[in-house]
């Protein structure tokens, strides 16, 4: 098993007590699978970020295009090679993550297969972090309910 001190101290000095939180839950839980979704125009921090993080706690990362394109592009046009979201659809996710960034959210609204799919992990009590103007996805395919508490990106909600 991995020594995770020197990575816990990191990310204790680097990003907080409540991020750090998480990936505890997420090594302690055995969290295998969490994919990030994305669609040309993402917000590259948001992806680039959580996917290093959680990698560093050796969480299985899937970068899942929703465009029918293996490569995404970000909104200042970083280019990422990813998997496509027909192809990962059928496997148990522990996690979802939607980043922002709105031309990324956008195309992730206009994907019937990002819908059935955020459907269904919902439907499985898969958790869901959306991030920034990822919210927008989740009340725009119905996953949301009036008692939903969540931040957002200013002038989504």
């Amino acid at each position: 098993m991995t020594d995770f001190k020197p990575l816990i101290e990191f990310l204790r000095s680097n990003i907080g007590v409540r991020k750090l939180k998480l990936v505890i839950i997420l090594y302690e839980e055995g969290f295998l699978l969490i994919s990030i979704l994305l669609g040309s125009g993402f917000e590259e921090t948001e992806v680039v970020i959580v996917f290093d993080i959680l990698k560093r706690a050796e969480a299985d990362v899937g970068l899942i295009s929703v465009t029918g394109s293996i490569e995404v592009s970000s909104a200042r046009n970083l280019i990422i090679k990813t998997e496509l979201i027909e192809d990962v659809k059928n496997q148990k996710h522990q996690m979802v993550v939607i980043p922002g960034g709105m031309g990324g959210v956008k195309r992730i609204l206009n994907s019937p297969s990002a819908k059935i799919f955020l459907q269904k992990v919902f439907k499985d009590k898969t958790i869901i972090s959306a991030i920034c103007a990822g919210p927008l996805v989740l009340d725009k395919f119905g996953l949301f309910d009036q008692d939903t508490k969540y931040t957002c990106y200013p002038g989504i909600e």
